[in-house]
């Protein structure tokens, strides 16, 4: 049960920080399209050179994310393997009594 808990936690928490960078980059990329159609980035390369920050905090939270669910991943299957080694170990030795 605590490792269930835990477990959600950690995703509770991956789940929050996705969402602050998906909200944050988000309303800079309005305001960023807001200045352009204001005329404020004379270039079309300027408007580029502006987006390109929050695009790619997004890339940079997303990759952050399933890295850390895979690690997440990975750990349950090494507990989990763990546990059913240890199962076959004592399954074994009751089987020489």
């Amino acid at each position: 049960m605590g490792n269930s808990f835990i477990l959600h936690l950690e995703l509770n928490a991956i789940k929050h920080f996705l969402d602050y960078i998906v909200q944050g980059s988000g309303e800079e990329i309005g305001e960023i399209s807001q200045k352009n159609e204001n005329g404020y980035l004379n270039e079309f390369a300027d408007y580029e050179n502006a987006i390109s920050y929050p695009l790619i905090r997004q890339e940079i939270a997303v990759w952050a994310v399933f890295y850390e669910i895979t690690s997440l991943v990975e750990h349950g299957l090494q507990n989990s393997s763990q546990r059913h080694g240890n199962f076959q170990r004592n399954i074994k030795d009751r089987s020489f009594c």
